[in-house]
This record gives structure tokens, C-alpha cells and sequence, in this order.
């Protein structure tokens, strides 16, 4: 630094946050803080990169999108960021990139590094195609570039029959900052909190809440701004009953499902109204029609509201 009248401190300096137009779209947090630190980690790590593209790492000269890097990491950006815009935008990227014959560059837009069409690489074309259908409900998307997803489709199945490798190994020479190693984002959204899309309602239409108790976790806590609304699925674990809050935006609907975690002839209720009890759905409360059971979980089809259900062993619930 020159110029400046004495010796800067820290407070003479401002840094300035500087990426694309990601608003949040998902907060995410659990009982286990090396969770919530990693969590933290990601959404930082993809605001450093993206800038215009879904960038790779950003203190090499291979700044830009690498479809590798990218589809690993899509499922975990929707969870966490408004990404509708960017990704049109991206797709955009590809059509233009995209040879006579159907195949797309490793990195987009092309900047010189990598090739034509690696497995993987090539792929993230049509799983971001696909994806943003099934996150936004958007068959326009599928329109628009149904003639080229499908040219690029037909040549990854005739030229490239061969396996994705993939070999870390320590240095300064590696990306400290790698956006794509976040994509286990994801697992703690779909996976601990349970939050999914079901294939059968795209955008969000219709939910699965299906909450996974793992290791020592004794609560998750998440919600999505998806595009019907906010979805969100808050659970504690006790050593006699387990809570799940659900909240389901407007004309949607959802299953859910109530982890049994071990317990015989369990009983469910919803704000204290029993709802399961020996085995059989009792209803009568308003918004949820029906329920079944598996071995490990009780199930209950729901429409739009806010939901507390507990399920506990036996009568307990009940009797409380």
C-alpha cells in the first residue's frame, strides 16, 4: 500500500463481499457445531466462487465453470441459494459452447484449460437441465434446450464409455477454496433435516420430509424458500419421544415420515392429539388424510400448514 497518511490498521480497511445475485433460499443448523462450522463453510466458499459463472476455486487461473465441479455441487447450491437466474443463465453458457456433433467443453465458458466432453464434465449439461426442472417446476427450461440436451445426450453414449477418476493430493498447488467439495450440503438438508423434492410433484409441489437420526445428533433445524414458499423441518430427540415441526407452504402437499428409532407399538400425535396408536391411523385432524407404516417409520400424507408431531413407545405420548 502507498499513499496512505501514517501506518493503516485493521479498521483502515474494508473488506467487501463481492458475488453473483444468489440470495439465501435455506438455513441449516444441528446440535453438532463441527456440522454448523462446515455448513458455514459452504455457503462462504460458494459466494467466493461464483461470480457470473459457478466457478471451481478462485485463486487459480482456472477460474470458471467446471461441469465436474458443478453437478456435484447443484443439489447442494439449491438448498442453500436461490439459484434459478444464475443457472438459466449458465445453461445459456452451454448452448453456445455446444459442437455440431453435441459435445460441450470440460469448463464454461472456455477459457483454454481441459477438452471436449469428458464424462462428468460433459454431463453437468444435462443434470443442471434436469434438476432446475425438478426444483423450479420449469418445463421451459426442458423446451428450450430439449434438441440440444438430447444431441449432447447421443454423443456421450457413442464416444465416451470410460470411467470419472479423481486423485487429491496435499499443497500450495491445490484450491483451498473448492466449492464443489460442499455438495454434502445437501446431505445434511435432504438427509438429517429430511427435506426433498418428490419426483412426482417438480418444484416443490408435492414434499418428503423424512428426517434421518444419525451418530449423536440430538436436534436439526432447516427450511427452504422453495417457490411455492418456505418448507421446514425442526426435530429433537429425547430418550422417550422424538418431535418433528414441519411447515408446508401453500398448495402443497407432503408425506411425512416419523422415525420409529427402535420402538414397538408406537404411538404418533400431532399439538397432543393422538393420530397413530396400535398400530392403525385414527385421523381427525385437519390437513392430514391418511397414514401407513413401514418398519422403521410411521407415514402421514399432509397438505399445506404447520405441523407438531411427536412419536413415542406405546401409550406414552398418550398418557402425557
Amino acid at each position: 500500500m502507498s499513499g496512505y497518511p501514517g501506518v493503516p490498521t485493521l479498521d483502515s480497511i474494508e473488506g467487501i463481499v463481492v458475488h453473483s445475485d444468489i440470495p439465501r433460499a435455506g438455513e441449516f443448523t444441528c446440535s453438532n457445531q463441527l456440522i454448523n462450522r462446515i455448513q458455514r463453510m459452504i455457503v462462504w466458499s460458494v459466494r467466493d466462487n461464483f461470480q457470473s459463472v459457478p466457478g471451481s476455486c478462485c485463486n487459480r487461473g482456472e477460474r470458471a465453470g467446471w461441469g465436474g465441479d458443478v453437478q456435484v455441487m447443484v443439489p447442494s447450491t439449491y438448498y442453500n441459494f436461490q439459484m434459478a437466474c444464475l443457472y438459466t443463465k449458465f445453461l445459456e453458457d452451454y448452448r453456445e459452447d455446444q459442437n455440431a456433433q453435441g459435445g460441450v467443453h470440460d469448463s464454461i465458458p472456455w477459457t483454454g484449460w481441459g477438452g471436449y466432453s469428458a464424462p462428468g464434465w460433459h454431463d453437468c449439461f444435462t443434470i443442471l437441465a434436469w434438476t432446475m426442472y425438478q426444483n423450479y417446476g420449469d418445463l421451459d427450461i426442458l423446451r428450450k434446450h430439449y434438441a440440444d440436451l438430447k444431441l449432447a445426450l447421443n454423443y456421450i453414449l457413442a464416444d465416451n464409455p470410460n470411467l470419472i477418476w479423481e486423485n487429491n493430493v496435499g499443497g500450495n498447488h491445490i484450491s483451498h477454496n473448492h466449492p464443489f467439495l460442499g455438495s454434502v450440503s445437501e446431505w445434511f438438508y435432504k438427509v438429517l433435516a429430511g427435506i426433498d423434492v418428490d419426483p412426482q410433484g417438480p418444484g416443490y409441489k408435492r414434499v418428503t420430509i423424512k428426517p434421518q437420526v444419525v451418530g449423536d445428533l440430538t436436534w436439526v433445524k432447516a427450511n427452504h424458500e422453495s417457490i411455492h414458499g418456505t418448507i421446514a423441518s425442526d426435530w429433537q430427540r429425547q430418550e422417550n419421544r422424538f418431535s418433528l415441526k414441519v411447515t408446508l407452504p401453500g398448495n402443497t402437499t407432503a408425506k411425512v415420515h416419523l422415525p420409529k428409532l427402535g420402538w414397538k407399538n408406537v404411538t404418533v400425535t400431532e399439538s397432543g392429539a393422538p393420530i397413530w396408536e396400535g398400530g392403525s391411523y385414527s385421523g381427525g385432524v385437519a390437513g392430514i388424510t391418511s397414514g401407513s407404516d413401514s418398519s422403521d417409520s410411521v407415514a402421514l400424507e399432509t397438505g399445506s400448514g404447520s405441523y407438531t408431531f411427536e412419536i413415542g413407545e406405546g401409550r406414552t405420548l398418550a398418557a402425557d
